[in-house]
């Protein structure tokens, strides 16, 4: 067979392909090396605060190291966080290890966060890079990276299971999207992962349910024949065994302990805050509180701006990601319909946060309920990107370019703003650590106080020192491991008070010094006071009786 000459027409084409590969390699190794860099100045940021006792431990994030740490003992192995019968201790089981090997701290509890946030990074950008393209996905990494208030908090307190959540969501998402394409090697061993993943995000916490539910709509549309077979099989079970903790406690606990009945009992708890301040709170606070464009403390209302166009970007990129989904066939359909999927899921997110009271009643630190509409990311920064492209003339995209500058150097002011409320954090740590050694040094091993004083006590003693929660009715408080009342009640014939005097950022009100104060003033006893930074120890000389 005689070959065939090459004209130039041949030529030029090949050379034009070869260098249409240049570039797109090109394009995305650059894009690849900024979005490194974006994630390590996300990583460092967040080392240094930890490193700075930024964010402030609370008593919520020692009960789960309190859980860590009789796991670590073999003490006891908890299937929920302490107190709270639907809200899964994988956070708690993360950190054991760790304490077992080199004895229980709040730094050490705070790794497996950190890690679960490098997970994130990597993760997202794997996703967005999929789905969008290098430019927003790099785009989606420089979100991640900055920190403001609410969002260090979300991602490294170790309570809640939020920090550990959001990269398994967007793991779901990825095994959904290449199993569908058909660029996973051993899908069946894929969709294992898949339900094994999807089992444990449902045992730790069911903010996430909407994602969830969003991530199986899309396995199933994107690939329902592979699921007929051992894949469906080997991801059933794989799912069964996952959330086997939350199925068992279900199958064998009285039906008022049922992780249901606890969660819609909490759910409808507090007050009924009209429709307005639900709608305020939940989603003009709480979307740029959520998204990082807020600073410590309430969401300045020159931030509030943000949240009608979020809603619009999301809108957009949902809509845009629908009419191409239309357009496509086959596989191609499962890119545009994994952005709706997003799109709807932060919508869903968003919507059942402000029906719930917390929305209106504490709207500021109750926005970690948004914290999973991080995930949706990209669909937003998408619309924005493409409302720029499509625009005509620089005066066209003008509007465009002053919005994506004014969300970005918002969120650079917040992230600005925590890094000035560092000083006044670490004065919160330095209190709790000086009330500790000032109870050590009296050789005080029962104590009352309130339950954001508690648990930080127990924990930072590794249970030397033991505190009962008090109401500020001076009755039995909150007490999330009932062991701790018990004790305190046996041994404290003459008991030790401690209170919080300044307002703390878990504390804005103190109550309870008062209503001691006046026991023990009405009790007639004499009685010691000591003031250690924000707090307050009493120490009465003879037995006083509690109401």
């Amino acid at each position: 067979m005689t070959a065939q000459p090459q004209t130039h027409g041949h030529v030029a084409a090949r050379l034009g392909s070869a260098r249409s590969v240049l570039v797109r390699d090109g394009t995305a190794r650059t894009a690849w090396i900024y979005a490194l860099a974006l994630g390590a100045a996300g990583l460092g940021w967040r080392i240094a605060l930890l490193l700075l006792d930024v964010p402030p431990s609370n008593s919520d994030e020692a009960t789960a190291g309190l859980a860590a740490m009789h796991i670590a003992q073999g003490r006891h192995f908890p299937i929920f966080f302490y107190g709270q019968q639907y809200l899964g201790a994988i956070q708690s089981y993360f950190a054991a290890p760790l304490f077992a090997l080199f004895g229980p701290s709040t730094l050490l509890l705070r790794v497996p966060p950190l890690i679960a946030y490098v997970l994130l990074v990597f993760l997202m950008y794997r996703l967005t890079v999929s789905l969008l393209g290098p430019w927003v996905a790099v785009a989606t990494v420089g979100v991640l990276a900055l920190g403001s208030d609410r969002i260090v908090k979300n991602q490294l307190i170790g309570a809640g299971g939020y920090p550990e959540l959001a990269p398994m969501i967007v793991a779901l998402f990825l095994i959904a999207v290449g199993v569908a394409n058909g660029t996973v090697k051993r899908a069946n061993l894929a969709l294992a992962a898949w339900g094994l993943i999807c089992g444990v995000a449902l045992w730790t916490h069911w903010l996430a349910a909407p994602y969830l539910l969003g991530a199986a709509v899309l396995l199933v549309v994107g690939c329902w024949r592979r699921l007929l077979g051992i894949g469906g099989l080997a991801m059933i079970a794989a799912l069964v065994a996952g959330a086997g903790p939350l199925l068992w406690h279900n199958l064998t606990a009285p039906r008022e302990l049922n992780s249901v009945a606890v969660f819609l009992e909490l759910s409808s708890n507090g007050g009924d805050p009209s429709w307005y301040a639900r709608l305020f709170g939940g989603a003009v606070v709480g979307i740029p509180l959520a998204t990082g464009l807020c600073g410590p403390g309430d969401c300045d209302p020159s931030r509030l701006w943000w949240a009608p166009i979020y809603v619009l970007l999301l809108g957009l990129g949902g809509v845009w990601a629908v009419s191409s989904a239309r357009a496509a066939t086959g596989s191609e359909r499962v890119r545009p319909l994994t952005i709706v999927v997003l799109a709807l899921a932060a919508s869903l997110t968003i919507a059942l946060y402000v029906r719930s009271p917390a929305a209106g009643e504490t709207p500021t630190e109750s926005a970690r309920y948004l914290h999973f509409v991080l995930v949706s990311t990209p669909v937003w920064i998408w619309a924005l990107w493409r409302l720029g492209a499509g625009a005509r003339g620089w005066l066209g995209r003008l509007p465009v370019m002053l919005t994506a500058g004014a969300v970005a150097l918002t969120m650079v002011v917040a992230t600005v703003e925590l890094a000035g409320q560092v000083p006044s954090y670490g004065r919160w740590a330095a209190d709790n650590r000086a009330l500790v050694a000032e109870l050590e040094a009296r050789g005080v091993r029962y104590v009352y106080g309130g339950y954001w004083t508690c648990h930080l006590i127990v924990f930072a003693t590794a249970e030397g020192i033991t505190c009962a929660s008090l109401s500020p009715s001076l009755r039995k408080g909150v007490n999330r491991y009932p062991p701790y009342w018990d004790q305190v009640r046996a041994h404290s014939q003459i008991p030790v008070f401690v209170t919080r005097v300044e307002p703390g950022p878990t504390e804005p009100r103190p109550e309870l010094d008062a209503a001691v104060r006046r026991l023990l003033n009405d009790s007639g006893v004499p009685f010691d006071v000591t003031r250690v930074g924000g707090y307050v120890i009493y120490q009465p000389s003879g037995p006083v009786a509690l109401p």
